[in-house]
């Protein structure tokens, strides 16, 4: 599989929702900004995910992050979250 084929299956739709154990009045949605891929992961591995905060303004978050499998950097790139209040009725997943 070609590394642009496992991007495009990888990557996160914008829209995503994430609640990093904040109040459910907010919720931080994402989008991958920049990655690259090493080497294939196999569903039975262990991935360990790791990430720096590297710059914060406002409501936007920009995060330095990697996977790690068996000692080995397999993927890095840099993740940007935005915190947004839920609207009612919507939903907090």
């Amino acid at each position: 599989m070609s590394q642009l084929t496992r991007a495009k299956k990888t990557k996160v739709a914008s829209k995503s929702r994430l609640n990093f154990g904040f109040p459910h009045d907010h919720f931080f949605s994402f989008r991958n900004s920049k990655y690259e891929f090493f080497d294939a992961v196999r569903p039975e591995q262990r991935i360990v995910l790791r990430a720096e905060k590297i710059a914060e303004m406002g409501e936007l978050l920009q995060f330095r992050v990697d996977a790690v499998v068996n000692g080995k950097c397999v993927s890095e790139g840099e993740l940007v979250l935005t915190k947004t209040p839920v609207q009612l009725g919507a939903s907090s997943r």
